[in-house]
This record gives C-alpha cells, sequence and structure tokens, in this order.
C-alpha cells in the first residue's frame, strides 16, 4: 500500500515539517517523552561518530607503531649483519697482509737471487773472453746477463762460449729469472687483495656509522609513535565507554517511551502526525548511516507520511511502513503486535514500529543484509534496496527511484543538513 498524494507537494513540505519538528514546544507527556528520546539518540548519534574517528585514529596509529617497530627491527638486523661483516673484513684485511708481507718478501729474495746468478755469468763470461778478439762474444754474453735467455741462440752461436760457459750455470740464470718474476707476479696479486681488503673494511665501517645512526633515529620514531599509540588507545577507551553508558541509557529509554501494550482497537483518536525527525535520531543512535536513513525515510514518507497511527483507506495497511493486518501486524510470532506484546509496548508508537523495523531487518528478513545497509553512502540505492528487499510494494522501480528517492534526498537534507545526492 502506498499513501499517495502529489510528490512535488509533499517534497515542498518535508523541509517545513522538518522547520515544525525542530522547533515545535513539547505540549504533552508524550511529546516530551519523545524528545528526550531524541536527545539521547543525538547524544549517542554524536559519540558513534566521535569512536568511529577514534577508531580509524588508533587504527591509523596501530600501523604507525607496527612500522616504526619493523623498521626499528629491520634496522637491527642489518645492524648484526654489517657487523658480521666488518668483523669477516676485519680478518681478511690482516690475512692479505700477511700474504702481502710474505709475498713481498719472496719478491726480493728471488730478485736478489737472479741477480746473483746473473753476476755469476758475467764473472764466466770475463773469465772466458781475455782478450781484443772475443769482443762481439762478450758484447752477446753481456747481452746475456743483462736481458735473460732470450740471447741465447745468439750465445750458443760461440763455439768458445759453449765449450767455457756450463749449461748448468745458463739454465739457473732462466729458472731464477722466471722465478722473480712470478714472485714479482705474486706480490702484485698479493697487493691487490690488501688494496680491496682495506676498501671492504672501509665500506664495512660506513655501513656500521650509517646503520646506527638509522638505528638511533628508529629508536626515535618508534617511541613517538609509541607514546601516539597509547594516547590514541587511552582515546578510543575513553569514548567507548562514554558511548556504551550513553547507548544503554538510550535503549533503557527506549524500551520505556513505547507507552502501555495496546490493541487494534485502541488506534489514539487523532494522528500522530509526522515522526520523521523521532524515526531518524533512533536509526542513527542505532548505527544507520545518514543516507540509509534517508532512504528508510523516503519509503515511510511514501507508505505512511511517516504517521504511525495511520490506516489505510480501503485495505489492510497500518503504520509507518503499512504492515498488513492479518499479515505482518497481527499475525503470527514475529508480528508487530507479537514483538510489542512480549515487551510490554504500545504498537502504535512510533518508537515501538522504528524498533519492529530493526527487529524485522535483522532477524525476519533473511535476505536484508542489514550491516551492508546500515553503511550505505547512496541515498537512492539505500531507497531502492529498502522497498525491494523490505517493502516490497508494487511500484515500479522508475517510480521507487523516482519518487521514494526525491522523498529520501529531501529528508536527508533537511535532517542531515546536507545537500543529498543519489546514483
Amino acid at each position: 500500500m502506498a499513501f499517495r498524494t502529489n510528490a512535488a507537494m509533499i517534497a515542498a513540505t518535508i523541509l517545513a515539517v522538518a522547520a515544525a519538528l525542530f522547533s515545535a514546544p513539547s505540549l504533552t507527556a508524550t511529546a516530551e517523552a519523545e524528545e528526550s528520546l531524541t536527545e539521547l539518540a543525538r547524544d549517542v548519534a554524536n559519540l558513534r561518530e566521535r569512536l568511529d574517528k577514534a577508531k580509524k585514529e588508533l587504527r591509523a596509529s596501530d600501523k604507525d607503531a607496527a612500522k616504526a617497530s619493523s623498521s626499528l627491527e629491520e634496522t637491527e638486523t642489518s645492524l648484526r649483519v654489517a657487523e658480521q661483516e666488518l668483523t669477516t673484513a676485519k680478518r681478511s684485511g690482516r690475512r692479505a697482509n700477511s700474504v702481502a708481507q710474505t709475498a713481498a718478501t719472496t719478491e726480493q729474495d728471488t730478485a736478489k737471487l737472479a741477480a746473483a746468478t746473473r753476476s755469476e755469468m758475467v764473472q764466466l763470461i770475463r773469465e772466458a773472453y781475455v782478450h781484443g778478439s772475443a769482443n762481439a762474444e762478450l758484447v752477446a754474453f753481456v747481452d746475456f746477463a743483462a736481458q735473460g735467455p732470450q740471447v741465447l741462440n745468439v750465445l750458443a752461436s760461440h763455439n768458445v762460449a759453449s765449450q767455457r760457459i756450463e749449461t748448468s750455470v745458463l739454465s739457473r740464470v732462466a729458472d731464477t729469472a722466471d722465478d722473480a718474476q712470478n714472485a714479482a707476479n705474486k706480490a702484485d696479486g698479493a697487493r691487490n687483495k690488501m688494496v680491496s681488503a682495506a676498501v671492504r673494511l672501509d665500506r664495512a665501517q660506513d655501513d656500521i656509522r650509517r646503520l646506527k645512526d638509522q638505528r638511533e633515529s628508529n629508536i626515535k620514531v618508534a617511541r613517538r609513535t609509541g607514546r601516539d599509540n597509547k594516547a590514541a588507545t587511552a582515546k578510543y577507551e575513553q569514548i567507548e565507554q562514554r558511548f556504551t553508558k550513553a547507548q544503554e541509557t538510550f535503549r533503557n529509554r527506549l524500551d520505556s517511551s513505547g507507552g502501555s501494550i495496546g490493541e487494534i482497537g485502541s488506534r489514539p483518536d487523532s494522528p500522530a502526525g509526522n515522526k520523521a525527525q523521532l524515526v531518524w535520531d533512533i536509526l542513527i543512535a542505532e548505527g544507520f548511516s545518514p543516507e540509509s536513513a534517508a532512504g528508510i525515510l523516503g519509503n515511510l514518507q511514501q507508505e505512511s507520511n511517516i504517521d504511525p497511527t495511520l490506516l489505510q483507506s480501503g485495505g489492510p495497511g497500518t503504520g509507518l511502513a503499512q504492515w498488513s493486518r492479518g499479515g505482518r501486524w497481527d499475525n503470527g510470532p514475529n508480528s508487530l503486535l507479537a514483538f510489542a506484546g512480549s515487551r510490554g509496548l504500545d504498537p502504535w508508537s512510533a518508537v515501538t514500529q522504528t524498533r519492529f523495523m530493526i527487529y524485522e531487518m535483522e532477524s525476519v528478513i533473511g535476505s536484508f543484509d542489514l550491516p551492508r545497509f546500515k553503511k550505505s553512502k547512496d541515498i537512492i540505492e539505500s531507497t531502492v534496496y529498502f522497498h525491494d528487499i523490505y517493502e516490497r510494494s508494487a511500484d515500479s522501480s522508475a517510480f521507487v527511484s523516482e519518487v521514494r528517492g526525491s522523498y529520501a534526498l529531501n529528508w536527508y537534507q533537511a535532517l542531515a543538513g546536507k545537500k543529498g545526492s543519489g546514483r
């Protein structure tokens, strides 16, 4: 069933109704009770918003503290590795220095031995060539003594030299020259390794200094984020305690604000009027987003003008959501009357009916995803979802989006104080 009237007229009067809700004085006990409940609901909603903000801050603080701790741990690990590398570099440097010293000594010894062998060769040459006719041969031998084995072919062409100079001496000259060259090569290699070891040691020492500085910086960050995290935790716990207490007070008042139990025949003589503000405050206090609450109000506007006492003309529709008499209103253990009766509440109260709507969304209509719906940030999407899963009227999808959606947008603007938007 739908409470139908001109859509433009309703849209134009919503703001006026909302203004009246804000400004109307409390003339009756019921109005006073509703206003008190509304104040409590707003306290709960405000604390919920602050709690959500504190929770986000705490999560961010947890993340920062964990990151700082992880960075410090990584730096400590890197520092331990660097210290091990420093120890290895020192050991390698000492070993390279020792090898280089040994190689240098060997280089010197073999060079001396090669020089002595060449001197011996020169002496033999002088003894073999004692007159001027042997000058050419003498030159060849001197070249050999100075240049090494490469002139042996020249020397071998001289019969006198071959006879006077023993082959073993020639061989020793060649061998000692080779030994000296090999020793020189090894000494060069050892010196290069010593230089590399020194570079490695310097690099390891630089890494140690850098990582120690980084560790000090990480320690400071970890201490700061730890303090911030402690403060964020304390703030969250403080707000949580206040929220829990306010929510408990609100729900206790909610339990006592439904009036006394009534029957279908005890419907109030006069209409209750539009209860949009009261329904909105209860929904927001119960954790519905402003967008999802506006989506509900858009549907209730179409159904009943948000009047909990409205009866469908010529039909079974009753109350805010126009629950059918013979159905969800009064038939079965999950009906509104059963819900109100088990709790000693007045079924005609907007408070009772709003609580019943939440009860159905949460526990009766299995396909209704209440956690997801509560978090909705799209007004039109919320309006369509509530209609399709909860109301299930015969209205077309276009009508739901355009008419019920426009009511929802207007209520959002009136009660959330923001310009609504949808798909």
